[in-house]
């Protein structure tokens, strides 16, 4: 991993225990950054601070706050790209109880306190098998079953049609869904967007909007200029998945 990313870890984790104190217990880091799949400047960095209990309204606070300076200060790291929720430990082997943290998003507009676990199974699937813990240590992460995967696959399948028809999701984002959960279906383990996409592209006869997908960051809009059946290509896409999911003994 490159300094920089290190460098940007160190200091986040200084900053949790000045801010939160007795509080804070971990760092876990899941999704690009610990699949060999990350590009600093580019894209988020995933994760979860792991607390001991509920926040309360300072502690969110002084958190809001952390994260406005990350992205307001030219600093020399790349903290600007953390995104990401703050769970109770007891959370993460168990989503279904209730809690008070908080989600770090994108926009700062989507910062918000949360009492509901936000993260989809495959986020739980990272953590579990490919998190990275700050400490080095390991938890004990909820583990969905297959029948809770091909569920949240079945929704976000009906969910994904219908954005497609109103074209309000961008083609990119859809082909990405698909190619990462062939990827897991086929493998059961989550793949980075460029190898998924480039497995799929083969699957496809080497479709090269496809690949592109894998790559895309920031302003996608050049690229689907660029191939105009970006949306044909993209309830394929989803045809395919569909074909998949039906076929496939779980």
């Amino acid at each position: 991993m490159e300094s920089i990313f290190l460098e940007t870890i160190d200091q986040f984790n200084h900053d949790l225990r000045r801010i939160l104190g007795n509080n804070y217990i971990d760092i876990l880091l899941y999704g690009s950054s610990t699949i060999n799949s990350f590009t600093p400047h580019s894209g988020d960095i995933d994760f979860v601070v792991i607390v001991n209990e509920n926040l309360n309204d300072n502690e969110i606070g002084l958190i809001f706050d952390l994260h406005d300076y990350y992205r307001t200060k030219e600093l020399m790291n790349l903290a600007y790209q953390l995104e990401g929720m703050y769970y109770p430990i007891s959370v993460l082997k168990d989503n279904t109880l209730g809690f008070i943290g908080c989600y770090i998003g994108t926009g700062r507009k989507g910062w918000k306190k949360i009492t509901k676990f936000q993260n989809n199974v495959f986020d739980l699937i990272q953590m579990k098998n490919n998190g990275i813990s700050y400490f080095k240590k390991k938890y004990d992460i909820y583990e969905p079953n297959r029948e809770e995967v091909r569920t949240f696959i079945v929704n976000e399948i009906n969910r994904i049609e219908k954005l497609i028809d109103e074209k309000s999701i961008p083609s990119h984002f859809v082909v990405q869904f698909v190619a990462r959960t062939i990827y897991y279906i086929d493998n059961e383990k989550i793949g980075s967007k460029r190898e998924s996409c480039e497995r799929y592209s083969e699957k496809k006869g080497k479709n090269e909007y496809i690949k592109v997908c894998g790559e895309v960051k920031g302003n996608y809009k050049e690229t689907e200029e660029k191939y105009q059946n970006h949306r044909g290509i993209a309830k394929e896409a989803i045809k395919d998945l569909c074909e998949m999911v039906e076929l496939k003994e779980w």
